[in-house]
């Protein structure tokens, strides 16, 4: 989990939820410190999908933000800490946009991502590839 907002300021921090489903030990919330130094804007409003393949998750957009992609490798903190790289910096077309929706293709390592807001509310799907 990354980011969000805490009594009205936005957050850039880093969470993974360990034994999500029991069977491991009681699930435990670990804040997570990324191996980088560039770190994504805090934001809340955005969406992040998670590549189990690949280990990484990626964060689209936010309330405020530019339609910018970043992805951290290492991503459940397992193999190392999370690394945190600016996978596109923005789309032609694309305002900025919070509240949408998004999926992960993992065959095509494409974002798509579905409505949204950006002042006004937006009906419009867009694939943003690659973003590992």
């Amino acid at each position: 989990m990354f980011g969000g907002s805490a009594g009205g300021s936005n957050l850039n921090d880093y969470w993974v939820l360990t034994n999500a489903n029991g069977s491991g030990g009681v699930p435990e919330w670990i804040e997570l410190v990324p191996a980088t130094s560039k770190l994504p804007a805090a934001r809340s409003g955005h969406v992040a999908v998670y590549d189990t393949l690949e280990d990484a998750m990626t964060i689209f957009g936010g309330i405020g933000q530019p339609p910018e992609t970043w992805t951290a490798s290492h991503a459940s903190g397992v193999a190392g800490s999370p690394v945190w790289t600016e996978t596109n910096l923005g789309a032609a077309g694309i305002s900025s946009l919070a509240g949408c929706s998004a999926v992960f293709d993992t065959g095509s390592l494409t974002l798509v991502v579905f409505g949204g807001d950006n002042t006004k509310i937006v009906n419009s799907v867009f694939a943003l590839f690659p973003v590992l």
